[in-house]
């Protein structure tokens, strides 16, 4: 029996004749789509497959060369969907919100270079998705791009030029355990990596300066964070119900090397009166490296409500030297020590505590 082979070239409805919609094929042997365009001719992926992808039994998307957008819910809830291939390079295309949403059998998708804007939700609830790798290219993804991915291990966006994680980006990954983002990232946002519980430990990269709202709240796995300098805010519930958490980081803040601090802030250090340094204990070394490291962290901190709360295994948070920290006052567990060095070196210059 021959195979059936459907096939469609509609017209957009535009003043631009050179942009069309995707002309189709469809093998229902091999449970093959694919979308074309004519020679010369820009085209985009309609809707009008969200409903039509169970009557076909579409098991692979293959997108033609000249496609530059994937329209809003275009090929959502395709739930025998296994695989998507592109061509190896794309000219500015964008991928609309939940274009892929609820595909649950997606396995494999391949995003080329050339892609320049992903939307909100245009992967979430694709629950057999397992790997991710955004390209150079991408600018920009919207919220809840990857939502609900529970079978989701690891996600390389290192290469792309995104300046956030976007809220809920990666909420609910329950079998993330690997990401990594950018240097270009400035914000993590709310809910990013939220009950990501297989998250291992996380290095925020130098230039991040807010960690949203619940960004990394019931990450159990989570037993490190590396928070560099130019974070200013550490929202309310950022680390939330991370039970298994024991150390917070913060680069430049060694106390056992002050050596190294001298070479960072560019300041000597060493002077004839303090030739005795290494013989300090560790508190008083850090007390002066605060001192000095002042003009380095020159914007205060800002830590929010529960951010650390929930948090049995973190027994010691020091705080980095900035000018000023505002603490909420349930920021942490009882039983987690804060040391406030510059707070101790205040006390200790107006006589108010003896030398450590």
């Amino acid at each position: 029996m021959g195979a059936a082979v459907a096939s469609s070239s509609l017209v957009a409805c535009s003043s631009q004749v050179s942009h069309t919609v995707a002309n189709f094929k469809f093998d229902s042997r091999t449970g093959t789509l694919r979308f074309s365009t004519e020679e010369g001719k820009w085209g985009h992926i309609d809707d009008s497959w969200r409903n039509r992808c169970k009557d076909y039994d579409v098991k692979t998307v293959i997108i033609g060369k000249g496609i530059t957008k994937i329209n809003e819910n275009a090929l959502s809830f395709c739930e025998n969907l296994e695989r998507v291939i592109f061509p190896s390079s794309v000219e500015n295309m964008q991928i609309d919100n939940e274009a892929f949403q609820c595909c649950k059998n997606l396995k494999y998708i391949d995003i080329p270079n050339g892609v320049i804007k992903m939307g909100e939700a245009v992967f979430s609830n694709c629950i057999s998705l397992k790997k991710i790798t955004i390209p150079p290219s991408v600018k920009k993804m919207g919220s809840r791009i990857f939502d609900s991915c529970e079978k989701l291990e690891c996600a390389d966006l290192s290469k792309c030029g995104i300046t956030e994680v976007s809220d809920q980006a990666f909420c609910d990954c329950k079998s993330l355990e690997k990401v990594a983002i950018p240097p270009s990232v400035t914000q993590i946002g709310l809910e990013a990596f939220w009950c990501c519980k297989k998250l291992g430990n996380f290095d925020i990269p130098e230039g991040v300066s807010e960690v949203r709202r619940g960004a990394f709240e019931y990450c159990e796995s989570l037993e490190k964070i590396t928070i560099p300098p130019s974070v200013r805010l550490i929202d309310d519930s950022a680390f939330h119900y991370c039970s298994n958490l024991k150390e917070v980081e913060f680069p430049f803040c060694d106390h056992n090397d002050i050596f190294h601090f001298s070479l960072i802030s560019r300041k000597r250090v060493m002077s004839d009166s303090m030739k005795e340094l290494p013989a300090l204990s560790n508190n008083a070394k850090m007390m002066i490296m605060s001192y000095i490291l002042r003009q380095h962290f020159s914007k205060d901190l800002f830590i929010g409500s529960e951010a650390f709360s929930g948090c049995p295994r973190l027994k010691c948070f020091r705080m980095p030297p900035v000018p000023r920290v505002h603490v909420a006052s349930d920021a942490f567990d009882k039983g987690t020590e804060v040391i406030d060095y510059i707070s101790l070196l205040d006390k200790f210059r107006l006589g108010e505590i003896d030398g450590v």
